[in-house]
């Protein structure tokens, strides 16, 4: 929380600070569920923690991108495509969870991988470089086109019989 709180700030040095911060937490979130599977200590209840936990920051590092992009200087243009970021990627979280992580990963069908990939925290990789390279607007238009395109395309293959409903 503390690295979307940074991300957010107007300043470049913060920006940086914040977008490493999260890089670094995301790095060691995928490494404490590893360590639970590896000594037997994973549960399912660890996991929906986990899950949870995770679309906490995800949602709080879509909202630091949308004020850190307005704080920037970004002018009222980038109202339309920050409010579609943030209500495509609720909607992708929900159908995420409600098509596929709500499942026991066992009975899953081979055709959610692809979307679990998408929905995975690699993001996180684009923000720390748009962060770095200060074109994190860029990345505002990808996720409030794409994350429609993806929680439609979830819901579509769903509804067409393939194994996801």
């Amino acid at each position: 929380m503390a690295g979307a709180l940074l991300l957010s700030c107007a300043d470049y040095p913060r920006q940086v600070l914040g977008a490493v911060l999260l890089w670094t937490c995301c790095i060691l979130d995928g490494c404490d569920g590893e360590v639970a599977r590896l000594k037997r200590l994973a549960s399912p209840w660890g996991g929906r923690y986990d899950v949870i936990a995770d679309n906490i920051v995800h949602a709080a590092v879509f909202t630091a991108i949308a004020v850190q992009v307005r704080r920037t200087g970004a002018g009222l243009g980038w109202i339309t495509p920050s409010v579609l970021m943030l209500t495509g990627v609720p909607a992708s979280m929900y159908s995420a969870w409600r098509l596929i992580l709500s499942k026991p990963e066992a009975s899953r069908p081979p055709s959610t991988r692809a979307f679990e990939r998408i929905a995975s925290r690699d993001f996180i990789y684009i923000v720390l470089v748009l962060t770095l390279i200060q074109r994190l607007e860029w990345f505002v238009w990808g996720a409030a086109v794409g994350s429609h395109i993806f929680w439609i395309a979830l819901w579509w293959t769903a509804r067409r019989g393939r194994g996801l409903a």
